[in-house]
């Protein structure tokens, strides 16, 4: 009986490990192919930026030549030249929270003023300031920028 349950356990343990070993590499391989999309989807935008602009983070499409621009319109962060190199993206790809008129939620934001709350709140947000760390360039900053 001993010997049975050792040899239970054991392919128990071999069947949880291979499980996990699937799983991981299905995880690498999806991480692959949404790497291989973006790849393609911006080739020209990531060989002018070192870092990822928020149309293609969040997938909206309204970028000029996006897949929903011409239904949705060309967002107004993708056309903000001011902000261009801000946070290393292209116009105001890296710094969308500070433009009125950019998509969220399937609707159109308003002002910063209207909008600070929900933009400070958004995975995209979180992830730029992360990666900026230290070099993170606050609203008010932004801001200036843009003032007329």
């Amino acid at each position: 009986i001993i010997h049975a349950v050792n040899y239970s356990l054991h392919h128990s343990f071999i069947n949880e490990s291979l499980l996990y070993c699937f799983v991981y590499i299905k995880t690498l391989n999806y991480y692959d192919m949404i790497s291989s999309r973006e790849k393609i989807r911006g080739q020209e935008e990531m060989a002018e930026a070192s870092k990822t602009n928020c149309w293609y983070f969040m997938g909206c499409g309204r970028e000029e030549g996006g897949i929903n621009a011409k239904r949705l319109g060309i967002c107004p962060a993708s056309t903000e030249t001011r902000l261009d190199g801000i946070h290393g993206g292209r116009n105001a790809g890296r710094c969308c929270w500070i433009i009125s008129g950019t998509l969220c939620g399937g609707k159109v934001q308003g002002t910063f003023a209207q909008k600070q709350h929900s933009c400070i709140n958004c995975y995209f947000y979180d992830h730029v300031e992360h990666e900026e760390k230290s070099n993170f360039h606050i609203a008010l900053e932004l801001i200036h920028l843009i003032k007329d």
